[in-house]
């Protein structure tokens, strides 16, 4: 009886999400001003002398922002006002480790809301920064493997992508692994060619969302327990890509992209708020946007507008659960954060 009443309480405890299945009807496209899905914004200016270069990602670490920039990722800190305050670095960790270049790149990052600590998962190696940036500590992994520590409501998660010679992975894929502290662990069943197509976590009220470039499918993160199952599934009808998409390497989708133009798909730069969804894919040959609104199930093609800010480019680089940050180039070449709330 008491191994009854245990099994019906782990059930209970485990918050199931109906699989969605998001529909994508390429041929409407409409025009999508930000004024529309904006309660409020809020415009910081960030200095080109220190972030010269290309902007990735933007994170939120309370009232800062931490900013991923260039082909080989660094990391620079600022506050609410655009003022710098840190570039991520290894020189606190120990120059035996690293030698003379003691500049963090090419990590993963994650926030931790609840301890105020910004994690940069870096080989081996799990670094942790205070939200201003300064170094903390460090902890080591026993395998090299790309390590996202995630807050639960109590405790930990782990996701952890092994490389293919390890886990016991006998597939030419790596192995996506959520684990807890508890011993709940779930697998991501999910074919991704590279560690580094890892691009996609959303941090919301009760669950993560995680994807990964390049697919059609996302998974949500129970803060309670852990428990990693699908929640969402792009369609794109008879235009979608063949299935063998997903377990061709990056090269090879680069081509199929471009051989196949009339077909659709390969969501990438995935965000998520309370209220909507907003992912690029591929078509033509090149980069569109989606809009779903999670209230009305209604999905869109759109071309972002700008009619706030008057800016000559944006692009959509982060987001909380109740805002999307945005990068904004105005007319004198000058790049803008836009956080805008929903």
């Amino acid at each position: 009886m008491r191994i009854l009443f245990y099994l019906v309480l782990v059930v209970l405890s485990t918050k199931c999400f109906a699989q969605e299945t998001i529909k994508v009807n390429i041929d409407e496209n409409n025009n999508l001003l930000l004024s529309e899905i904006s309660k409020k914004s809020e415009i910081v200016d960030i200095s080109f002398k220190v972030v010269p270069g290309h902007i990735n990602r933007v994170f939120k670490a309370g009232n800062n922002f931490v900013i991923e920039e260039g082909p080989e990722p660094q990391f620079y800190v600022y506050d609410e006002e655009g003022i710098f305050l840190k570039q991520l670095s290894l020189e606190s960790f120990g120059k035996d480790h690293f030698g003379k270049d003691l500049i963090l790149r090419h990590a993963d990052i994650s926030i931790d809301h609840n301890n105020k600590l910004i994690y940069a998962s870096y080989g081996e190696y799990l670094l942790k920064y205070d939200f201003d940036g300064n170094y903390v500590s460090y902890s080591k992994s026993a395998v090299n493997s790309l390590n996202i520590p995630l807050p639960l409501k109590k405790g930990m998660a782990n996701v952890v992508i092994y490389p293919e010679e390890s886990y016991g992975n006998t597939s030419q894929f790596p192995k996506v692994v959520v684990t807890t502290k508890t011993g709940i662990e779930s697998y991501v069943d999910n074919h991704i060619t590279t560690v580094s197509a890892f691009n996609g976590l959303c941090d919301l009220n009760d669950y993560y969302t995680l994807h990964f470039c390049r697919t059609d499918t996302v998974y949500s993160i129970d803060k309670r327990n852990g428990f990693t199952q699908v929640k969402y599934v792009f369609d794109f009808g008879d235009k979608s890509y063949v299935p063998a998409f997903v377990k061709m390497t990056f090269n090879e989708q680069s081509d199929y992209i471009e051989n196949n133009p009339q077909q659709a798909g390969a969501i990438m730069n995935y965000h998520e708020t309370a209220k909507y969804i907003i992912a690029d894919f591929y078509h033509n040959s090149q980069l569109q946007t989606l809009l779903y609104d999670k209230k009305d199930k209604t999905c869109s093609i759109v071309n972002l507008i700008d009619d706030m800010y008057d800016s000559t480019s944006i692009k959509i680089v982060g987001g909380t659960s109740k805002s999307l940050i945005f990068v904004l180039h105005d007319k004198l070449g000058n790049r803008h954060l836009l956080e805008l709330f929903m």
